[in-house]
């Protein structure tokens, strides 16, 4: 495992150092380079051309590359890490979801004590990870506001970020849920071929979310807060949804709704980032990649990668059908 400084010193590829040179510090830089030209190199020189950077990935698996690469702090989500006092994971830490008032803070939300909070492995690696210039954590750490010391956010397999927003921003609505009362009565198939009708009834239920927020156990007012924090999003004058009604088994109906713009959740991702660079893969079609993230043609420089591999030297699977007509 070595520095950043001392992976910067190895000598670069020809295909690398002509990345390096078309990159345009001023602009968000989509790079598409295929596998085994070396990004997570590539990566490394950026952060050092900038004194630190925020690498963030939608896998597990490539966030663990890049630990295993490189000496740089590293940050999971709360589930990954057990609380040692109460023997479960962080993320179930009775200290941090009590609805007892002692462990409330002055804004209502829920604090850990002193003693607990110097034993806590998350707090410490957060700490450690927010002081830091170089890091590398997942997009949801990014998203929900943590951030290290450094001002350039590298985002690798970008082209996993449209999943990732989707996740992040759709939600499902359910009669079953304590939020909504008589918004849910009127729900039907009709609302399928009717848009103008299912905003009307989409707002009508985040009226009786607001009014149906307030509980007194923390753990599930947090979650209702963040239910209504979608909602809000997806019913904003600017945007765009899909939605579908669907019934389970007992006849219920619920309404999923998926996000079809995620500008909102790009912005929120790159904010106090002065550079920003995407690097992916693939992308088989920028224009929409852009388009859907909010990326203006002016603000973005594309580098695209040839692959560097003799093309009639690459391996090729065949499979043959073993099933028999009888």
């Amino acid at each position: 495992m070595k520095t950043i400084s001392e992976i910067c010193q190895l000598p670069l590829r020809k295909v690398q150092s002509e990345v390096l040179h078309k990159l345009n510090p001023n602009k968000i830089n989509i790079i598409q380079a295929p596998t085994g030209v070396g990004k997570s190199f590539i990566a490394a020189h950026i952060a050092q051309k900038h004194k630190g950077a925020m690498i963030i990935t939608p896998t597990r698996a490539l966030q663990k590359q890049y630990i295993q690469e490189m000496q740089i702090e590293n940050l999971w989500g709360k589930a990954h890490y057990d609380c040692h006092k109460y023997e479960v994971s962080c993320d179930q830490c009775d200290e941090h979801f009590s609805s007892e008032t002692d462990h409330l803070n002055d804004e209502g939300k829920a604090k850990i004590s002193q003693e607990h909070e110097r034993q806590c492995e998350y707090k410490q690696e957060k700490a450690a990870f927010s002081n830091d210039r170089y890091g590398v954590t997942g997009v949801e750490i990014c998203y929900f506001g943590i951030r290290n010391q450094s001002k350039c956010l590298i985002i690798d397999e970008a082209h996993n970020l449209i999943d990732k927003f989707s996740n992040l921003s759709g939600c499902k609505i359910s009669s079953k849920s304590t939020l909504f009362g008589d918004a849910f009565k009127s729900l039907n198939s009709r609302f399928s071929n009717n848009k103008i009708g299912f905003e009307a009834y989409l707002n009508g239920c985040l009226r009786e979310a607001k009014r149906n927020s307030a509980d007194k156990n923390s753990a599930r007012k947090e979650r209702k807060t963040k239910f209504i924090e979608k909602l809000q999003v997806i019913c904003g004058k600017q945007s765009y949804f899909s939605y579908e009604v669907v019934y389970d088994n007992n006849s219920v109906p619920s309404v999923e709704l998926k996000k079809l713009n995620f500008r909102f959740e790009f912005a929120k991702l790159t904010e106090n980032f002065d550079h920003v660079y995407l690097m992916s893969a693939t992308l088989p079609d920028v224009p929409l990649f852009c388009a859907l993230l909010g990326i203006a043609k002016s603000d973005m420089n594309f580098i695209n990668v040839e692959s560097p591999f003799d093309p009639s030297k690459v391996k090729i699977n065949c499979y043959t059908s073993l099933l028999q007509n009888k």
